[in-house]
């Protein structure tokens, strides 16, 4: 049964970046949107009250909010499970500190196992060496702290380096997520960015191996309506148990929504007809699917509803990232 609020929230303090990534989930000539320091407190006070229980802050970078060691430090105090996306870019010792007190998990994205890939995939010459010199800065202080990579194309046959250079720099997960099509990664110039279907799932049968000979526990690759339980199909729980903040303080589904659909107030965007469409469309998979109708695959969750809602308007549409279809019409024409 959906709880009456959600149990997790995604809260983006800033939608400013340091980075200009080919494959952020915003689009582009999207106004830039900081949240009050005083808002965002006073939210972390609602969802404490709520019964939330999981609170991830992101952006944006997060750590360009001009409060994000008082907001980190709010969070820590009402017991909230706490995680921080970062790219670990221009972490100040402060923030370093902050983190490690709090035992906030750290996700740090690292998408090139070199400078020539990371660098061109995230916009900015010398990411690479500032966002590993970032993770060491962040281990060696004691922070827990998890590499997170976008498989692409470019970096696709990078995946053991990357895990490789994960242990070295002390983290202590690793995890391969599959490209969501959305905000500048939808936009026609970027087509080419995604790794292909064989590729995709071939890393999701090698990962363990690599995590292995790299010394560092790895979690499953994780892809458009697949789910590693058997418990539940489908990996998105947007609208479910889960909700998003946009810097702007609009509540919206998942944070691959756009800004522009939110609504004000958790509990008027819990209770909405948006949310319960979205929540709908995540438990009863294959609603809106292209391949088989009402019929869910096997595993398939529906796929992603932000996607679908970028190419179709609708939340309940089919997504365009559907790793599934084009394996299933291959296995059609070859029968």
């Amino acid at each position: 049964m959906r709880p009456s609020f959600p149990l997790a929230v995604d809260l983006e303090l800033t939608d400013a970046c340091n980075l200009a990534c080919r494959h952020c989930m915003a689009a582009d000539g999207q106004p830039v949107s900081t949240l009050p320091t005083e808002t965002a407190l006073n939210l972390l006070d609602e969802f404490a009250g709520v019964g939330v229980h999981a609170l991830s802050l992101t952006g944006g970078e997060p750590t360009l909010h001009p409060d994000f060691v008082s907001v980190l430090r709010r969070g820590a105090e009402l017991g909230f499970h706490l995680q921080v996306s970062t790219n670990a870019v221009a972490l100040d010792p402060v923030a370093v500190a902050e983190l490690t007190t709090t035992r906030a998990f750290v996700n740090v994205s690292l998408d090139g196992a070199d400078a020539a890939t990371h660098d061109e995939l995230r916009g900015l010459a010398g990411a690479f060496s500032a966002t590993c010199e970032g993770i060491k800065t962040l281990t060696q202080a004691g922070a827990r702290v998890r590499v997170e990579t976008v498989l692409m194309q470019a970096n696709a046959n990078q995946i053991p380096h990357l895990a490789r250079i994960a242990a070295r720099l002390g983290a202590s997960r690793y995890v391969v997520n599959d490209l969501r099509v959305t905000g500048r990664a939808a936009s026609g110039s970027e087509n080419g960015l995604r790794a292909s279907d064989a590729t995709l799932f071939r890393m999701a049968a090698e990962l363990p191996a690599i995590g292995r000979a790299a010394g560092i526990a790895v979690e499953p690759v994780r892809w458009t309506g697949e789910h590693p339980g058997a418990d539940r199909r489908g990996d998105c729980s947007a609208a479910v148990v889960k909700c998003g903040v946009h810097a702007d303080g609009t509540f919206v589904p998942c944070l691959l929504f756009p800004p522009s659909i939110g609504l004000p107030g958790l509990g008027p965007a819990w209770q909405s007809r948006l949310f319960a469409e979205v929540a709908d469309a995540v438990t009863h998979p294959g609603a809106g699917c292209a391949v088989n109708g009402e019929t869910p695959c096997p595993g398939c969750g529906g796929g992603c509803r932000a996607a679908a809602y970028a190419l179709t308007g609708s939340v309940a549409g089919p997504d365009p990232s559907c790793r599934r279809e084009p394996q299933r019409s291959a296995e059609e024409v070859g029968a």
